[in-house]
């Protein structure tokens, strides 16, 4: 299902108070016009109907793909990333919070927690390429490697995917906010990854559930979960 309530915004300009619609779960198969919204940054736009100001509204919710099995819950404060974390986990029972917006572990689904706005648009642009994010991070730790590498005393602060509007795959290089670089990357790239990796990401033992740049360094690293 999707859910939503209105929320009074005050206005960073004038100071003026507005209903804003908050949404706590998007399902893209019952509101399959909020997938671009959310992908656009519509979804967190707030404009005052006062002064015209124009803000971002941050706040986390359940990003529900159906047709897809995909789950990504966007947290925006600690106590969420972990209250996320469990009721995506696959033994965690269906009430409380869970039950409120309808969230249980799946089978055959793909769950996610993310703490940005950024980091939820990028596995959307991973999933819909028919991509597995797991892969994408190793990829783009090994990217960073050979960037430190080739340019010594240079580094970014994050690494992002993206696909461009000829369906050709790359990395973004990111520092303070802007892109200083990118890197092209075929598919036969990503498939020889995939195959490299799959064995480590199989047996790793690690939870999936927030895969991220950390979690690749823990494949790479041949760590495991505690």
């Amino acid at each position: 299902m999707s859910k939503w309530h209105m929320q009074k915004i005050t206005c960073p300009k004038c100071g003026r108070e507005s209903d804003f619609k908050v949404w706590s779960s998007i399902n893209t198969v019952i509101d399959p016009d909020m997938k671009e919204k959310v992908r656009n940054l519509e979804a967190f736009r707030f404009v005052c109907p006062h002064c015209g100001a124009d803000a971002n509204v941050n706040y986390g919710f359940l990003y529900h793909q159906m047709e897809d099995h995909i789950m990504i819950y966007y947290v925006t404060d600690e106590e969420s990333f972990k209250t996320a974390c469990e009721m995506l986990s696959s033994d965690y029972g269906l009430d409380g919070k869970a039950a409120d917006l309808g969230i249980r572990a799946m089978k055959g689904y793909t769950n996610r927690v993310v703490t940005e706005q950024s980091e939820l648009l990028e596995k959307i642009t991973i999933f819909d390429a028919g991509l597995d994010d797991r892969v994408v991070e190793i990829m783009k730790v090994i990217f960073h490697v050979q960037m430190q590498q080739e340019h010594s005393g240079t580094d970014v602060d994050r690494l992002y995917f993206y696909q461009d509007e000829n369906g050709r795959f790359g990395i973004q290089f990111v520092k303070e906010g802007k892109v200083v670089a990118t890197a092209g990357f075929e598919r036969k790239l990503y498939e020889q990854v995939a195959e490299d990796f799959g064995p480590k990401i199989r047996q790793s033992g690690l939870s999936e559930i927030s895969v991220n740049s950390d979690w690749a360094l823990e494949i790479l690293s041949g760590g495991r979960d505690a």
